[in-house]
């Protein structure tokens, strides 16, 4: 099966002209902004497009052109709360595209149920969207792959666990079989030493008695004459 990829960044936006002037002021800033992006020069790129912001003021699409080179500098915490704020002023498609490239974000740092609830948010507004579509479906598949992979995991993590009880247990068994050896022997030894004293009894006991005996022969013997 062909391996399909994630697709990218959408194209960050273009602000109308107008005759205002602090409008157009504007537009050319974001302009230069713009142009500095293709450049992927971001440092460039973040300061005309904040300059064009305050021009402007609190505008979504320049929001979202901040968020969009936030992205590509690899500051995503950063994309992720601007792409949040661009989201809650804009409408339609640019709306959509805020929330796809919200949802590359999680799902490059691979958290994809989130991925999965940016993609569906950007389809909800634009259905006929064929990368939120591919995207939402590769989402899909690497969180099932994600979910066995954790049960996998799990799983070993408990054999390991069993493992080690298993060794705690034959331990504690070794253990035990060792005080019950050495309570045997130290019995047998006491065993031994009781029976060896018995004997030395013994031993004494008929000492004593040939000793005696020996007296009262010996006693006899003085009155034999």
């Amino acid at each position: 099966m062909k391996k399909k990829c994630l697709y990218g960044l959408t194209s960050i936006l273009f602000l109308a002209i107008t005759t205002n002037a602090s409008t157009f002021s504007s537009y050319i800033e974001n302009k230069k902004g713009l142009s500095a992006f293709e450049s992927k020069n971001y440092e460039k790129a973040l300061e005309q497009f904040g300059k064009s912001l305050e021009k402007k003021g609190d505008e979504g699409s320049l929001l979202y052109n901040i968020a969009n080179v936030y992205s590509q500098s690899g500051q995503s915490e950063k994309a992720k709360k601007t792409y949040l704020s661009a989201i809650n002023k804009l409408k339609g498609n640019k709306k959509a595209n805020a929330y796809y490239n919200l949802g590359n974000l999680h799902f490059n740092e691979q958290n994809y149920q989130e991925a999965i609830n940016a993609y569906i948010e950007s389809l909800k507004i634009n259905p006929s969207d064929q990368n939120s579509k591919q995207n939402l479906e590769l989402a899909l598949a690497y969180l099932e792959l994600q979910k066995q992979n954790k049960k996998q995991q799990n799983k070993q993590e408990e054999k390991k666990n069993d493992q080690k009880q298993d060794q705690k247990k034959e331990k504690q068994k070794s253990k035990k079989d060792k005080e019950q050896q050495a309570k045997k022997e130290e019995n047998t030894e006491k065993k031994q030493a009781k029976n060896f004293l018995n004997t030395l009894n013994k031993d004494e006991q008929e000492a004593l008695k040939k000793y005696k005996h020996q007296q009262a022969l010996e006693i006899n013997s003085d009155y034999d004459w």
